[in-house]
């Protein structure tokens, strides 16, 4: 079948400069390798061996970008794998491992102009390959209507069609530690060594540290995570203690800010804030002393609006809870609207 094939070549380029319509039946790109070697359809460049660089100087950047042409071919994104092996030839230009990639991507894209760059670039880098990527280029100078310089070509492609088939070609990511040095006469691999980190301690970010008791005001209680009017309802009675308070009841009349709450919501009715945590001497609950007066109207700032243990938790315990005064809404507003908050209210 080998000999049956270079007889057929042979008879077209007999011929001289032969018709669109002859070479197509003929050296379909398709039957490229097949009629050169006998194998499978496909580029005669994939067979092609890589051959020493000319001295080439390979940088970490240059590797990354070769890397992604790379990806891009065995994904078969032809216009990605393209780009990127363009790109690493203008960065250097004497590195086989880029022109054979461009050759062999641009053979699958059919961009022919781009295939006759790669052959003639790789014919002065390597002899060797000069003759094994012949037959693509030929067949990249026929597809350009160049048929008086794809005749050459064709021919001796011919004289190098017994020899050995190459292993296909398939590119493979190259290794970033890896950076290849030039001298004279020699490509030697060496390994990348990173500088010597110096040990120096992390910056410091200087934190602002408040004084426990601003905590316990407006422009940090505006920060949990919501904000509510409530009317007060009750409390459930049982063993209640200074450091046990009770589950009292509530009806929301106003979201200010957070998630949407269920109307009525249970709330830890603490005796203290989070700051002054001591129990005063004698302390006993009194409910006439230190509840609140049904249907009294409060400001309700809730820390995180989730329910904990069956109720929510309000900002910094007892200081969380704020009765709904003219003087207390006309400051929560102005806060609010000063962190943006607005937007919220008008919900």
């Amino acid at each position: 079948m080998l000999k049956e094939r270079l007889a057929a070549v042979k008879a077209v380029l007999a011929k001289g400069i032969p018709t669109r319509k002859l070479l197509a039946s003929t050296l379909c790109i398709g039957c490229a390798t097949a009629l050169m070697f006998g194998g499978k359809a496909s580029a005669a460049a994939d067979n092609a061996p890589a051959a020493p660089d000319s001295a080439p100087v390979w940088t970490v950047t240059m590797i990354q970008s070769y890397n992604k042409a790379v990806t891009a071919y065995n994904r078969q994104d032809w216009a990605t794998a393209k780009n990127e092996f363009r790109d690493v030839i203008s960065r250097q230009d004497n590195i086989v491992d880029f022109y054979l990639g461009l050759l062999n991507t641009c053979m699958h894209s059919g961009e022919w102009d781009q295939v006759v760059f790669a052959a003639e670039k790789l014919g002065t880098l390597d002899p060797v390959l000069k003759n094994q990527v012949a037959f693509d280029y030929g067949m990249a100078l026929y597809k350009l209507n160049r048929y008086a310089e794809a005749v050459p070509v064709l021919k001796r492609a011919l004289t190098v069609a017994d020899q050995p088939i190459p292993p296909p070609y398939h590119p493979t990511i190259k290794d970033e530690q890896l950076v290849a040095i030039s001298n004279p006469g020699a490509n030697t691999p060496v390994p990348y060594v990173p500088p010597v980190a110096v040990d120096k301690p992390p910056p410091v970010i200087p934190r602002v540290k408040l004084d426990p008791e601003q905590y316990l005001t407006f422009e940090q209680a505006i920060k949990s995570e919501s904000i509510v009017l409530a009317t007060y309802e009750g409390y459930e009675k049982g063993d209640i203690h200074f450091n046990n308070p009770p589950i009292s009841q509530w009806h929301i009349t106003k979201i200010l800010k957070g998630p949407p709450l269920n109307a009525r919501f249970p709330l830890r009715y603490e005796f203290h804030d989070l700051v002054n945590k001591a129990m005063p001497a004698g302390w006993k609950f009194d409910e006439a002393k230190m509840m609140p007066k049904k249907g009294s109207d409060w400001i309700i700032f809730i820390e995180f609006a989730s329910a904990k243990n069956g109720a929510f938790e309000t900002y910094q315990g007892s200081y969380g809870r704020q009765p709904a005064t003219e003087d207390n809404l006309n400051d929560l507003y102005a806060r609010m609207d000063a962190h943006n908050m607005r937007e919220q209210l008008n919900e």
